[in-house]
């Protein structure tokens, strides 16, 4: 398979996941409390149990979750014990129906009705987001975006262990990137995480930026070995450091840590 192929799929399983994600994102704004960040609406990405995790919540002398499983691409309802309550096959399914399920099960699970709730932001307005079917993944888009999305999580680990609080990652369903966010140090913040392809850059990439009185701070000129510097094209724009999809699949971990590590000085320092 072309390297071509490799990252189309990767793609096309970004897609299809970030869509069939929006469940458990809208289960979080029924049962969560709410958070001004809209942090209680973020997933986590179980890679030991290849799980996508919403958050727990108590209902009817239990708790409960909504998951995701890229490999059989269904949403499952699952209990503290990780039993199987409810569950539904994406692929081929119509919108309305995945819908009408979802309203039907959370509200027999959460104990309160669920039909008039929406999210607050919209997905890209692209035809494989406003299809009124669910797409089919195949085996092989499942398994790149598992590989190559618990990859990234582990890197991105690194610049976690510097802040002063460390920061577990999490997936945010507007973007559906893998991210954290933390204080450096007094003065200065940062940021990373593992992004679909977007208007920015033109496939998957792990990338970082260092926030300071709130706004990014400037990229700077110095050379480095892998990923390249997005710099500001006006004040306020997004500017960091990123590395491709296409670089990064032929690096060993330790060398995207490094370069995250290195990254992350030249920014602090600039």
């Amino acid at each position: 398979m072309s390297e071509n192929d490799l990252l189309g799929l990767l793609i096309e399983a970004d897609v299809a996941l970030h869509r069939g994600a929006q469940y458990i994102a809208l289960t979080a704004v029924a049962f969560i409390p709410h958070e001004s960040d809209d942090s209680h609406t973020n997933i986590g990405w179980n890679a030991e149990r290849k799980r996508l995790e919403g958050r727990w919540f108590q209902s009817i002398g239990n708790e409960y979750r909504l998951t995701l499983s890229p490999a059989t691409y269904e949403l499952i309802w699952e209990d503290r014990n990780r039993t199987a309550v409810e569950r539904l096959q994406l692929s081929g399914s119509e919108e309305t129906e995945v819908r009408d399920w979802w309203n039907s099960t959370a509200e027999t699970i959460g104990g309160k009705s669920v039909a008039e709730l929406e999210m607050n932001y919209e997905l890209p307005q692209k035809e494989v987001y406003t299809s009124s079917t669910f797409p089919t993944p195949s085996s092989d888009m499942v398994n790149i975006w598992v590989r190559w999305r618990s990859f990234g999580q582990k890197a991105i680990s690194v610049i976690s262990a510097l802040m002063e609080t460390e920061i577990k990652p999490r997936i945010w369903p507007h973007h559906f990137d893998t991210g954290i966010f933390g204080k450096f140090n007094q003065v200065a913040s940062l940021g990373c995480g593992v992004s679909p392809a977007d208007g920015m850059v033109d496939e998957p990439y792990i990338y970082l930026y260092g926030w300071k009185d709130g706004t990014y701070m400037p990229a700077p000129a110095t050379a480095i070995k892998h990923g390249r510097w997005i710099e500001q094209s006006k004040t306020g724009d997004w500017s960091g450091f990123i590395l491709p999809y296409s670089e990064a699949k032929s690096l060993e971990m330790s060398d995207v840590k490094l370069a995250l590590v290195q990254a992350s000085q030249n920014i602090i320092e600039a």
